[in-house]
């Protein structure tokens, strides 16, 4: 009897654990896309140096045409470099994986970002 009532309160115990915790999902509102760069890039306002970035959609519902960029130092604290207003781009093809299309420029101006698609959009 007592093993059945020992029994009863783990499998309770256990139930009730299952049933607070939140599965690990990745976050698919601020569609967030990590960049390590090894030479100077330039995005509208700012230039980033060689390093890691994060790109993220602005926590806003209004207009989901706001990216931010964050530095990322060595320890993984991030900073807000800039934030930016973007128009929408398109492409026929849905892609597989994010794509950043760099932008042509002249002979010794830093790379630019034209454009950012994510995967699956």
């Amino acid at each position: 009897m007592k093993r059945n009532l020992h029994a009863w309160c783990l499998g309770a115990a256990l139930a009730l654990m299952g049933s607070t915790v939140i599965p690990a999902r990745a976050d698919e509102w601020n569609k967030e896309t990590r960049l390590e760069i090894n030479q100077p890039l330039e995005i509208p306002g700012k230039i980033l140096m060689p390093g890691t970035y994060i790109f993220t959609l602005a926590d806003s519902q209004a207009d989901r045409n706001i990216v931010q960029v964050w530095s990322v130092d060595a320890d993984g604290r991030r900073k807000l470099v800039t934030t930016v207003l973007t128009i929408s781009d398109y492409d026929i093809n849905t892609p597989d994986k994010t794509i950043i299309r760099l932008k042509e420029r002249p002979s010794g101006s830093p790379l630019a970002i034209h454009s950012w698609f994510l995967s699956g959009r």
